[in-house]
């Protein structure tokens, strides 16, 4: 849509010139009314001095745009790197300094609850887990259909304390649950959860038991855990890319209203 205004300019002699004029777009007038008073001035000096001052008020438009776009960036990649570090590494565990490892319990209907000969000792710790070795805990009762999956989620599975630091786990469900019994017994469990630390970030873990036995007592269980990172998704590649192409935009818009 079109708009009428009145341009004023000042001839270096101090005359004046006003000039009432049509905007078409892209900075460009048409003249409707002319009243000059005394002086040379002309009207497209008027236009000229207008489009000066609109190229100068992009510029620094532009200028605002572009650091607040770089702010934002800068304030998301603050923000994601200020997120509590996931949990990696893997924790082992042996009832090896029991006399038995554990034993099952046939409940009828093809559910089985396994008991652990507690308390279990860690015997093996890496990444995040370095520093847990000798560390005992108790195992929760895993109830489960053979062949089936987790009858109930245990929260937590287990929990330990070293150093003022609590790592536990809490076991959500099992993709492998069997149990083969008879004279050589055996059991192969194979699950999901939650492992916390203090001061990490909740993280996804594997679970996974196997062992062998007689009947349905075990010599000796040894269930572990694994943790690992979830990749972040590139949220902060994408944020920058974001910011690139709005800047390129810009820029060229920018380099069109000096034309």
């Amino acid at each position: 849509m079109s708009e009428i205004f009145t341009l004023q300019c000042l001839h270096a002699k101090g005359s004046e010139l006003k000039l009432k004029a049509q905007i078409l777009g892209n900075n460009e007038f048409t003249p409707i009314l002319q009243n000059v008073g005394t002086g040379n001035a002309t009207a497209s000096a008027c236009v000229e001095t207008h489009n000066k001052e609109a190229n100068r008020e992009n510029m620094k438009i532009t200028r605002n745009i572009i650091a607040g776009l770089v702010g934002m960036v800068v304030a998301a990649g603050f923000a994601l790197s200020a997120q509590a570090t996931q949990i990696n590494g893997t924790i082992g565990f042996t009832s090896a300094a029991n006399p038995t490892g554990g034993s099952v319990v046939n409940n009828g209907g093809g559910s089985f609850t396994l008991n652990f000969s507690n308390p279990m000792t860690v015997n093996f710790g890496n990444n995040d887990y370095t520093g847990t070795v000798g560390a005992t805990t108790n195992f929760a009762s895993i109830t489960f259909t053979n062949g089936g999956g987790l009858t109930t989620p245990n929260v937590p599975e287990w929990t330990f304390t070293v150093n003022n630091i609590t790592y536990s786990f809490d076991l959500l469900s099992l993709s492998t649950a069997t149990f083969s019994g008879g004279n050589s017994s055996a059991i192969n469990l194979m699950g999901e959860g939650i492992a916390h630390i203090t001061g990490f970030e909740d993280t996804h873990a594997v679970f996974a038991l196997e062992a062998t036995g007689h009947h349905l007592t075990f010599d000796i269980l040894q269930p572990s855990n694994t943790a690992s990172p979830a990749p972040d998704g590139g949220s902060t590649v994408a944020l920058l890319g974001i910011a690139l192409v709005a800047v390129q935009a810009l820029r060229r818009k920018l380099s069109f209203s000096k034309v």
